[in-house]
């Protein structure tokens, strides 16, 4: 009997170690969510929350609390490509909120604008850096920002443009779909842009769709009529392309680039037309008239701009490239008229003035670039086409010395 308070105690004592263990214990792993979150334990934090969100699944505050968490965790203990899971969460807890009371409603919105504004920051920040740029890791950055506020159209641009600039066209036309098939509209600056990409990756019809409904529209923008005109020029509807340039050139008589190209799509019209009728029939003199006539319309054009804008050398070469061509297209013609000898005579008179308004520019073009033989052998040609051997055989000695 002397021995039993002894175990007795002994047991108590055990028991009383055991007891204080298992209340520190208790005591560690029950801090609530808040506490946890405060420390950056935010694994810990996220696991506590939704136990608590459990037990109480009307407590706002909670709710807010766990978007909070679920920001952090993302931000600070994810690399972006694998943010994603916790933004999505982020997104449809924040959305819970939204049919609570309008501070609760805003200050989830606040958290959900600051997550965006990081990742579309860093991906921003990123693509400017000049060397070294993580491709993957910026458009994570926005496929992250996009997942929080689906709806932020600057950010499917700037993942859109990415994407372009690692030449993915594929990707970027993906990036700019996905927003109609999310649910939301397109604003016009961004059907712009889709049209763009489709017209680069040679999805002509899908391009000219969005361009027509754009410039339908929106009438008074220039730039969408300027999409239209390159779409149907690369779309061969070369007949729409000159009916536009037309008015282009009309309501802009200053902007030479709407006359330059009416130009060069009405004589590539004429060669179609004037081919395919030397192919099928012979051709009348009154025929010839036409095509010399429409042919010396268009030298106009382009004479007009020589006159009116400093000489460049991408003109004097398209302008040079023009009166070669138009002379090649008479002398077609001159032979096709052959049975009418005067009408061929004619016609040839037309070819060789051709190649005589092409000269000055070929010059231009060679004295601005002595070295490159192909510009002279260009010019030696037609000095020899026109019966000038002597300045052909001139030139010939000068690039041979």
């Amino acid at each position: 009997m002397i021995n039993y308070p002894t175990r007795m105690t002994g047991f108590v004592l055990v028991f009383g170690i055991f007891f204080t263990l298992s209340c520190a214990s208790l005591f560690s792993t029950g801090e609530n969510a808040e506490n946890l979150y405060n420390q950056n334990k935010y694994a810990a934090a996220l696991e506590k929350v939704d136990r608590e969100l459990a037990d109480d699944p009307e407590n706002h505050q909670l709710t807010l609390l766990k978007t909070q968490i679920l920001r952090d965790y993302a931000i600070h203990e994810r690399s972006p490509s694998d943010r994603q899971l916790l933004y999505q969460n982020l997104r449809s807890t924040a959305d819970e909120l939204r049919f609570s009371t309008d501070q609760f409603t805003a200050k989830s919105d606040s958290v959900l604008k600051s997550a965006w504004s990081h990742e579309q920051s860093e991906g921003v920040r990123q693509l400017q850096q000049e060397e070294n740029t993580d491709i993957d890791r910026v458009i994570a950055h926005f496929s992250n920002a996009i997942t929080i506020i689906p709806d932020s159209i600057v950010t499917y641009n700037l993942k859109a443009t990415t994407h372009f600039r690692n030449n993915d066209l594929g990707k970027a036309i993906e990036t700019l779909e996905s927003i109609e098939k999310s649910g939301y509209n397109r604003p016009p600056e961004t059907e712009e842009k889709l049209a763009y990409l489709y017209l680069e990756a040679g999805m002509i019809d899908q391009s000219i769709e969005i361009y027509e409904q754009l410039a339908a529209s929106h009438p008074e923008s220039e730039i969408y009529r300027q999409g239209l005109v390159n779409a149907y020029i690369l779309g061969e509807r070369h007949g729409q392309s000159i009916e536009l340039l037309e008015q282009l050139a009309e309501e802009f008589p200053n902007r030479a680039e709407y006359r330059e190209a009416l130009a060069t799509e009405r004589f590539y019209l004429l060669k179609i037309e004037a081919r395919n009728q030397m192919a099928a029939e012979e051709i009348s003199e009154e025929d010839a008239d036409r095509y010399v006539t429409a042919i010396n319309d268009i030298s106009t054009i382009y004479s007009d701009i020589d006159n009116a804008l400093p000489t460049s050398e991408e003109r004097n070469e398209r302008i040079a490239e023009f009166h070669i061509s138009a002379s090649g297209l008479l002398n077609e013609l001159g032979t096709v008229a052959e049975a009418d000898s005067d009408l061929s005579q004619k016609v040839s008179d037309e070819a060789e003035a051709h190649l005589h308004n092409a000269l000055p520019y070929l010059r231009s073009l060679f004295e601005s670039n002595a070295d490159n033989v192909a510009y002279a052998q260009r010019l030696i040609r037609i000095y020899n086409q026109l019966g000038m051997e002597h300045e052909a055989e001139t030139l010939e000695r000068q690039i041979n010395f």
